[in-house]
């Protein structure tokens, strides 16, 4: 099967960036080593596709029959925790690499100048949605928290020069751009964490980044008053990533473990919690799904009390946290056992998207201002909204087969 040959996104690697350990590649069949087409992860493009499918599926708005596998269904975890968990697992990876052959300062230099890209990435959304609501007819309501306005409303609401503040700064834009913007911080944050890795204090990161995470339990603190940190508190999201980034670099002294007895009893354990966090979320009566496809063992309200305090996405509260670093560990062994039979018959596409990953994510930022704009899918209907749902996807992946626009967007 022929894929995307280009980079994971959320990162900047050369197209001839160096291949794995020698040690992984020599342990191509043991867990964390699962390789094809060439020095790439296939499983974690796979993870990352899964990610994207689901970001995608939930952003448009409209119930479908993916909605019944994606809004929390197996999980209390979204799409995007996937995304900055593997993310962050990719750069500890990859940049360990690059460190041991161009040194630190060209990696440092490589994921400023990603974290830069990524900002230039927001402008254009910022500027690109509000171009297309100036085409008269057009709602983009639900793009933008600027409401009905379009690009003339706004600038004579706030004036031209603080509109001008307001998109720099990213107080402003779509409300899907939200992944990328904290992006932005995180892989301008990343030299640091990635400097302290390499001088043997990840640990201490560790213990950093950890204190971070639980302080701001309690306290909900933004870093800025930009859009994207209203929604995913950097200081709280940065430990995911981190996490990441940590696991990523220590990814061959990992894998001896998860093989060792005791890390095939923390498997098991994270197995087992899987299952028990998927029951707990297949309570939730805020999914707009049909009654039938929920359990009704706790009581709404006692489900309520119990997600808001350890489920909170905004500052990904304990439970939260656990459950998405359970389902990465326990999906990746899961694929690895059986990667022929699921590479064969699902990872033509999620394999695709999933290398492209930052390519899909743009562009359906766009596509849903269209399909925003049509009337048929405000009605309800199930399978009208699961054939939309599968056009969108199809289309995204198609585009990313023939490379439309690769060299324009960035992957």
């Amino acid at each position: 099967m022929t894929h995307v040959p280009h980079l994971p996104p959320f990162s900047v690697a050369p197209a001839n960036a160096p291949g794995a350990l020698k040690a992984e590649t020599s342990a191509v069949h043991s867990t964390f080593s699962a390789r094809a087409g060439g020095s790439r992860d296939l499983i974690l493009d796979f993870l990352r596709g899964l990610a994207i499918f689901s970001m995608v599926t939930d952003h448009l708005l409209f119930v479908s029959g993916f909605s019944y596998l994606t809004r929390e269904r197996i999980g209390v975890v979204t799409g995007a925790e996937l995304f900055v968990l593997i993310s962050g697992v990719l750069i500890g990876h990859l940049y360990k690499q690059k460190i041991a052959k161009f040194g630190f300062k060209a990696a440092a230099m490589g994921l400023l100048r990603r974290a830069a890209q990524l900002y230039v990435v927001c402008l254009a959304i910022i500027v690109g949605v509000f171009l297309f609501s100036l085409i008269p007819g057009v709602d983009t309501k639900l793009a933008t928290p600027w409401g009905m306005f379009n690009l003339r409303g706004v600038i004579h609401s706030y004036g031209m020069l603080r509109t001008i503040q307001h998109i720099l700064l990213l107080k402003c834009g779509p409300l899907r751009m939200n992944v990328i913007g904290i992006y932005v911080v995180l892989m301008a944050g990343a030299p640091i964490a990635l400097w302290m890795l390499t001088r043997g204090r990840g640990k201490l990161l560790l213990l950093l980044s950890g204190f971070a995470w639980v302080a701001n339990l309690k306290f909900e603190a933004r870093l800025s008053n930009t859009l994207f940190d209203s929604v995913f508190r950097v200081v709280s999201w940065q430990f995911l990533f981190v996490i990441g980034m940590i696991a990523g670099y220590h990814r061959v002294q990992l894998r001896e473990f998860l093989l060792s007895t005791r890390g095939r009893l923390l498997l098991l354990a994270a197995a087992v919690l899987c299952v028990g966090f998927c029951l707990f979320a297949l309570h939730n009566p805020d999914m707009d799904l049909s009654d039938t496809a929920r359990l009704h063992l706790i009581p709404d309200h006692v489900f309520k009390r119990i997600y808001e305090t350890f489920f909170s996405r905004k500052v990904l509260s304990p439970g939260r946290m656990v459950n998405v670093i359970c389902l990465f560990s326990v999906g990746y062994v899961f694929l690895r056992e059986f990667w022929p039979l699921i590479d064969k018959w699902f990872g033509w596409f999620f394999v695709t998207i999933g290398q492209a990953s930052l390519y899909v994510y743009i562009l359906h930022v766009f596509l849903l201002q269209g399909v925003y704009q049509l009337p048929w899918f405000d009605e309800g209907n199930v399978w009208i909204n699961t054939a939309g749902t599968t056009g969108v996807l199809l289309l995204l992946w198609g585009m990313t087969k023939k490379k439309v626009l690769f060299w324009l967007i960035p992957r």
